[in-house]
């Protein structure tokens, strides 16, 4: 029977499509009704039967449910029938981003998938944990991955969910995924996440040399620019004033909403040559990827992808995204630019200093002379000082507190 066919409160099939574009379909059904006197119709009440790969399939779980209406629940018995219909109702709460982070963690759960739920142990978590893999394949180039110690508290995150939820359908007596905690891992975690250097001379400039290696331009352009990551990929055509040498973005605190940045005269060139290719693609974003067969914006995902493989070509260890921010507040304070003219370009809250905050106001053309001031690369004198300056450390240490990992 057709969704059309089907009458009110029968139920519908809905297509959907996965991170990865492919087609799944949804069935839900009707659990109650009321009528609603003011909008004088029936509002009715659904659930999630689950997610099936096709429409044939789906229709017939539909028909049978409404022949003789069952719980779908007493057809979980795996882990993997658990994620199944666990995931389809949290996906519904939660934006594409976090999905997708869902979705990640779980590609490394492949030996519990088909584990009954019932023998499902704390020593399964950690051991997918701790040695799970997941299968990446790029062209002809096949990848296997290792879980990094963010994706292991989010294999852990995941299982507290979904077995909260099997405890509530009475599938299991308890959680066993709360059993044990992963405090010393969270800390580690907290460290790995302060612990960001800048890029070396040495490293900037292999990046420098590499201009023609793709997006390594934009690496560059937020290494002189302080802009997040997630920031760099929102920049938006409009928001770029190649006049007045500005660039206007920014997000996740209230300081560095929307906030003037200028443009470094090192990056000029870059920044117009992505200006200009926009333009041409009618794009409304400033990076854009010409070879990508679907969408041409670089989102945050993209860049992560795409920075890995510059860094993997370059030769160069133990840099995250965020040390690009991190670069370009070290070359600014070792330039000499004052600490208020810092935060306001990178966006941190000047609040708990009146004298900054209110008193010392700069505008766009002193905050494009400050940072004019940056040079190519750092002096061999501030680098040491980098290395052996309690003082500098400290205030970078302060400068950097509120940089953590986008997900």
């Amino acid at each position: 029977m057709s969704r059309r066919e089907r009458g009110n409160g029968q139920g519908s099939v809905t297509a959907l499509k996965d991170s990865k574009g492919k087609k799944k379909y949804q069935v839900r059904v009707t659990v109650s009704s009321k009528f609603d006197v003011e909008k004088e119709r029936v509002i009715y009440t659904s659930k999630s039967l689950g997610v099936f790969k096709t429409k044939a399939e789906a229709e017939a779980v539909l028909a049978e449910y409404n022949s003789s209406p069952y719980d779908l629940t007493t057809k979980i018995t795996t882990v993997g029938d658990l994620y199944d219909y666990w995931s389809v109702k949290y996906f519904e709460k939660i934006a594409p981003s976090a999905e997708r982070s869902v979705e990640s963690a779980w590609a490394y759960c492949e030996k519990v998938k088909n584990l009954k739920l019932k023998k499902l142990g704390s020593t399964h978590i950690k051991d997918v944990m701790e040695t799970g893999t997941r299968e990446i394949i790029r062209g002809s180039k096949k990848e296997v991955r290792h879980t990094s110690i963010n994706t292991k508290l989010r294999i852990k995150s995941m299982f507290n969910l979904m077995l909260d939820e099997a405890v509530g359908l009475k599938l299991v007596t308890s959680n066993v995924a709360r059993a044990f905690d992963v405090k010393d891992m969270r800390k580690e975690a907290d460290y790995q996440k302060k612990k960001k250097e800048s890029f070396s001379n040495e490293e900037l400039e292999l990046l420098w040399k590499n201009l023609d290696y793709r997006f390594v331009d934009m690496v560059l352009i937020g290494i002189y620019s302080g802009f997040r990551p997630s920031e760099l990929c929102n920049i938006e055509v409009e928001n770029v004033d190649l006049e007045n040498n500005t660039i206007v973005e920014g997000m996740k605190t209230e300081a560095g909403r929307d906030r003037v940045v200028p443009i470094h005269p090192l990056i000029k060139p870059l920044v117009e040559k992505r200006y200009n290719k926009a333009i041409e693609l009618n794009s409304k974003w400033l990076f854009n990827d010409i070879y990508s067969p679907t969408s041409k914006h670089v989102t945050y995902d993209k860049f992560r992808h795409r920075y890995t493989e510059i860094m993997r070509y370059l030769g160069i260890q133990n840099k995250t995204g965020h040390c690009v921010r991190v670069t370009f507040i070290t070359m600014a304070y070792t330039a000499g630019l004052p600490e208020y003219a810092i935060k306001r370009i990178v966006g941190h809250s000047l609040k708990g200093n009146v004298t900054d905050s209110v008193y010392n106001f700069v505008s766009n053309e002193q905050l494009y002379q400050f940072i004019c001031q940056i040079p190519q690369y750092m002096s061999e004198e501030a680098q040491k000082n980098i290395q052996t300056s309690k003082e500098l450390l400290s205030v970078l240490e302060s400068l950097i507190t509120n940089m953590k990992i986008e997900k």
